[in-house]
């Protein structure tokens, strides 16, 4: 599960809820280091080096597909943030008033 957790870049960051070694946030990074760096990021911290996946997506909120999974790899199908209104349920998802993303993966543990 996940939760707002602020802004970074004019866009929501996300924070995944409960104990979790390292922390995982769902964050966008603007153009300002390139192409290859803008959209959205799962790190462990805000614009950090550590980041497991991203989408080169600038829409407001996570898309809701073509993540790549790891970041420099190629687009995994399987990969799949989704809206789920006020209930968070499944995988992960983010808990606000908005709709949130829910992150859905299979076979990430096995990269």
């Amino acid at each position: 599960n996940y939760a707002l957790a602020g802004e970074n870049h004019q866009r929501p960051v996300y924070k995944k809820i409960g104990s979790s070694d390292p922390e995982v946030f769902i964050y966008y990074w603007d153009g300002r280091d390139g192409p290859s760096f803008e959209g959205w990021w799962f790190g462990n911290q805000v614009g950090g080096s550590s980041v497991w996946t991203h989408c080169s997506s600038s829409s407001p909120t996570p898309p809701h597909t073509n993540w790549k999974l790891p970041w420099d790899g190629p687009v995994r199908a399987t990969m799949q943030v989704i809206s789920t209104g006020n209930v968070a349920s499944g995988a992960a998802a983010a808990s606000q008033p908005a709709p949130q993303p829910q992150q859905q993966q299979q076979q990430q543990q096995q990269q």
